[in-house]
């Protein structure tokens, strides 16, 4: 990774350089992550209506009066 800091980790920590590597890469990774699932829980969740945003996005039931 870069400059060596998940080596520098592995070493200090006495644990295997490819585990800490792939854990820093998902560390990075997790704020994307939340990011995608958060919208992707939004976009699938029914509002206080009832309604659904994907349903209304793709032509499904019109929103609740």
């Amino acid at each position: 990774m870069l400059g060596g800091v998940a080596g520098g980790l592995a070493s200090k920590m006495k644990l295997n350089v490819w585990l800490v590597r792939l854990l820093v890469l998902i560390a990075f990774l997790l704020p994307v992550v939340g990011w995608v699932l958060y919208f992707v829980i939004w976009i699938i969740t029914p509002w206080q209506d009832g309604s659904i945003p994907l349903e209304r996005l793709f032509g499904g039931r019109p929103r609740a009066r």
